[in-house]
């Protein structure tokens, strides 16, 4: 049986909670290192994921408002219409794929912030999971940069996927630190 809009949120709300989890002890100066120069802090994991996550909510507002309007984003057919997040994720993913540029932790500042502005964006996924109705969820498609078409339940998948896949960068910062 295919995840409801109701099942995918709650599926975000135990991927942030988890991610908060691992973050939750450390102090803004631990959250500002790095394991190596060329590796992001735990500050910017959250950074990334924030602005990763508006970007594909309002990706998902957009192509709802244009399907209900009758001119979807995408017209074309859906090719992995049936398959699910990690499935497509393994498929058009390399090993390690750069972040784009709207995604990119640009602002910095202290872990404390970007965790708090993390918790806060749980709402928007309601709100924007609480316009989304059941028969949408597989039919209204905005592409993702490197995955290609997502519907919106891909998309909400994603959202989850996405901070599960951040977290093992998590507990290497942690295992430096030596937590």
């Amino acid at each position: 049986m295919l995840p409801t809009v109701s099942s995918l949120v709650d599926e975000v709300a135990v991927a942030r909670a988890e991610l908060a989890g691992l973050v939750a002890d450390l102090s803004d100066e631990e959250g500002a290192m790095t394991p190596t120069p060329e590796e992001w802090s735990a500050s910017e994991v959250l950074e990334h994921l924030v602005w990763a996550e508006m970007g594909g909510l309002n990706s998902m507002m957009v192509a709802l408002d244009s399907w209900r309007r009758g001119d979807p984003v995408w017209k074309e057919a859906n090719p992995v219409r049936d398959e699910d997040i990690e499935t497509i994720i393994r498929n058009t993913w390399r090993t390690k794929e750069k972040a784009p540029e709207s995604a990119e932790p640009k602002w910095g500042g202290p872990l404390a912030y970007w965790v708090s502005v993390h918790r806060s964006c749980q709402r928007v996924v309601e709100d924007v999971a609480g316009r989304i109705r059941e028969d949408e969820l597989d039919d209204v498609v905005f592409p993702h940069f490197l995955s290609g078409p997502l519907t919106l339940r891909q998309r909400l998948g994603f959202l989850r996927y996405h901070m599960q896949h951040h977290a093992p960068q998590i507990e290497v910062i942690r295992r430096h630190l030596g937590r």
